[in-house]
Parts: structure tokens; sequence; C-alpha cells
């Protein structure tokens, strides 16, 4: 005999995709786009397993999971929530009486189908019980289509519950906080820290199309980062938002699934939220989120307090990315002061040194992103190597690592700082070599000092020695 499975989703596209996907596999399936008339079909039904969105109008899917486990007669039902809702989001409903087993939309629905056969052959219902349930709803039965008339009499009195309650559950604002800073090393590149925070925001937001549009600092252009969620761009709608930056610099990040829309034009998604966001009157970043769902952030009560978390990070990266000079910023403080350097070897003086990686640029064109994150890993590494426990490596910008470190004099520096080098050109990536030089040592140094006043001294130190056609390596 078929098993028997009620599957609940105010979305009629993904109801008829999971009816097809149960139905070719042997279930007997009945579907529903509301919870109420769900919970009614229960006792009409006399289901092997429920599916069941999370978030619907007038009755979610954690409230009929409520109701089944505290109604001795079906209490014993399995339930699957099936949510575009995280499992941390989730839980947060869900208290340990009411525990059940959950899914988020975004896994592939081969393995909904994979779990729904474990439930039920680990915790088969009997018969007995099934018939049970049919006979106690004989008394309070109703037709389908009595409870439909009855949903439409009362959605058209009630607005659709994407509430702020919801939102303020969705929305974690430590957590986005904590990402934020934890991809603050701007040294690195965009595309790697960019990645981690989207992907940060639309578990936050659920967004359909993100775009990020920054300061670049290259060739005078801004870049413009587009991240994708279960849509296709259309050529022309990636070049209206190009044209509207006025760049050509952008990344794709994108997240494939089944059936994918194509988006022509902005006007097919039907809700927006933008952000701006401006440091000493320069326009630093801007963000917009678009979804295809009405009114998708109309509760978001939050905005500003979002906005401010967003607008300290891109104001970190902006000065990171800059001059770093105006030490005494509080977002410099924050995430790029470093802890006073003190001089533990007396009979040493402080040198700081620069290296640069001359062919950086080479390599950036040659390697993949993630091959590249490599050879700087590799070139950390050996300096690493290279060093004493008390001695320092910073990284401070995408081909330079500055070294802190102990010298008896000039000369003894000079000669450390050769001997890292030639370590550093041993380094070789399949066909490529990194290729390197001394920037600058600047020597006499007080033993107490911070990196960005380290830093300060070698631009000064540099740009004195190019003014007097000197050579910069000491």
């Amino acid at each position: 005999m078929a098993k028997k499975l009620i599957i609940i989703d105010d979305s009629a596209t993904q109801l008829n995709v999971l009816k097809a996907l149960f139905a070719n596999n042997g279930w007997d399936v009945c579907g529903v786009q509301s919870a109420k008339i769900g919970h009614e079909m229960i006792f009409d039904f006399a289901p092997d397993l429920i599916i069941t969105d999370a978030i619907m109008p007038l009755m979610g899917g954690f409230q009929l999971l409520k109701l089944i486990r505290e109604n001795e007669q079906i209490s014993k039902i399995p339930v699957i929530v099936y949510s575009v809702l995280n499992e941390n989001n989730a839980k947060f409903y869900i208290n340990e009486e009411y525990s059940e087993y959950f899914l988020k939309k975004d896994d592939n629905q081969e393995h909904l189908l994979e779990m729904a056969n474990n439930i039920t052959e680990k915790f088969p219902l009997s018969e007995e019980y099934k018939n049970k349930i049919l006979r106690s709803g004989i008394e309070n039965y109703k037709t389908i289509k009595t409870l439909e008339e009855e949903l439409k009499e009362e959605l058209s009195n009630v607005e659709n519950e994407t509430t702020e309650a919801i939102f303020q559950t969705i929305i974690n604002l430590d957590t986005i906080k904590n990402t934020l800073k934890s991809n603050s090393n701007f040294a690195l590149g965009d595309e790697k820290n960019f990645a981690q925070v989207l992907n940060e925001l639309h578990e936050a937001l659920g967004y359909d199309l993100g775009i990020l549009n920054v300061y670049s600092f290259e060739n005078e252009q801004n870049k413009v980062f587009f991240d994708i969620k279960d849509v296709i761009l259309s050529p022309i709608f990636r070049n209206t938002i190009l044209n509207k930056y006025e760049t050509s610099l952008n990344f794709m990040y994108k997240k494939y699934a089944p059936n994918l829309d194509t988006i022509m034009q902005e006007s097919e998604f039907l809700s927006k939220i933008e952000f701006d966001f401006k440091y000493k009157e320069i326009n630093i970043a801007n963000i917009t989120f678009y979804s295809r769902e009405k009114e998708k952030w109309k509760y978001f009560e939050q905005q500003e307090e979002f906005k401010e978390a967003l607008y300290q990070y891109f104001k970190a990266r902006y000065i990171a990315k800059s001059s770093l000079t105006t030490k005494k910023d509080d977002i410099i403080n924050k995430y790029f002061s470093f802890n006073k350097f003190k001089d533990v070897k007396k009979e040493m003086d402080t040198y700081f040194g620069t290296i640069q990686i001359t062919n950086f640029s080479e390599l950036d064109s040659a390697l993949a992103s993630d091959e590249l994150d490599m050879v700087n890993s590799k070139i950390s590494k050996k300096i690493i190597e290279c060093i004493e426990m008390d001695e320092q490596v910073y990284k401070n910008d995408v081909d330079e690592y500055n070294i802190v470190f102990f010298a008896k004099d000039e000369k003894h520096a000079k000669y450390r700082m050769e001997y890292i080098l030639k370590e550093i050109k041993q380094i070789s990536f399949n066909t490529y070599r990194v290729d390197s030089s001394v920037v600058a040592i600047n020597c006499n140094i007080d033993g107490n000092f911070s990196l960005i006043e380290a830093q300060k001294k070698v631009k000064d130190f540099i740009e004195q020695a190019q003014e007097q056609k000197e050579v910069v390596i000491l």
C-alpha cells in the first residue's frame, strides 16, 4: 500500500514540484496551500507523514506542528519542516517539546525524498492508528470547498503575515557584525571577503539578487559584485547596472538551482531595499537587495542598525585601502591599529622593512583567485620561517609585506632582508615563480611604535629617496 503524504506550502509552484516528486516515487500525495486546511485534512486523509513550509499566512508551519503534538489522536504523525529559514532560525521556533525534523529549502529535493522514506520506515504508523484518526474526524468533517471559502474570506481581511516579528527573529545583527569583523583583512582582496559577507547577508535577508558597488582604487573605476540566488541575469540587465555605476569591473557569485528564471529588467523584482554609504563626501559603497516577493522588507525595522554595521565595515575598507594616516580614527582603532611593538632585545635595534611582490599583477592575471590565495599563504609562511619569535610580519597591501625585526646595525638589517628575499624567490606555483624586492628598510625606529606610524615613515623615506634620486634599498 502506498504511503500517504500531506504537503503544505503557500507557494503553488513549490507545492506542485513536491507533489510531482513524491507521486512519481509511489506516494499517495495530498497538497494544500494552507496550514489550516492541512490540519483539517489530517483527519480525512490519515497521512504517514506531513511536510510543511514554516512561514505562511494565517497559520505557520510551527503553529501547525504545535497543534499536532498537543492532540493525542494525531501526535504520532512525523512532520518535516521544509523552509527557507536556516536551522538556527528554526530552533528559535521549535522548543524541545515540539522538536522535529527540519530541512532547508536550498538543499536538494532528492534529500527531502530520502529523508521522508527513512522517517516513515523508522517510525511507521499502524493501520489501526490511522483508522482511529479517520474515525475521530467524521464528526467535525468539513469539505475542502467550504474550508477554502472560509480561508478566502479571512485572507481578504488579514494582511499577509510577513510580519515585523519574523524579521526581528531572522535578522541577527550580532552574527552579521561578527562576519563583517572576521572578513576585514582587506589586504587579501575584496572577492574572498565579500563572498563571505554576502553569504551571511543572504541568510539574514533572503534576497534573490544582491548588488554591491564599492570604491575600487583601480583605474578610477568602481567594482560591482553580483550575488545571484536562483535566478539568471540577462546580459542586458547586467550591463544596465554596470552603466549605472560607470564601470566594467564586476564579479559574479552564483548559486545554481533547477528551472532558473532569467531576469531581463529591474521591474521584475517586486521588492527593493538600498543603502548608500559616504565617507568624507566620497561615495565609498552602495548595496541593493532585490526580491521577487511583494513587500519583502516592509516590516524591517532594524534597517538603521543594519545600515550602521555595514557603514562601519565599508568605512574601514576605504581607510585600509587608502593612506592609513588617520590613526585616531575610531574605525582604524577597531580594525587596523596594532599593539605597540616592544623591543625585548636590548642589544639590537628595531628595524622596519617592506617587501614588495614585483610580479603580483602578472600572477593576478594568470592565476585563479584560490591559487593566488595559496601563493600569498606560501609567501607569508616563508617569511614567518625566516623571522624569530618576537619579530612580526604584517600584510600591508595586496603586494606588500611589512616586517618588524631586530638587527645589530644597518648592514646586518640589509643582510637579513636579502636572505628573506632569496627564500621568497624560491617559491614557485605551477610554471610561475614569485619575484620580489626590498622597497625600503627604515632604520632607527624607536622600540615602541605602531605599525601605522612605521608605514608612514617608510612612505616618507621612499618619497625622499626618490626626490633625491637615491637608491631606495639600503
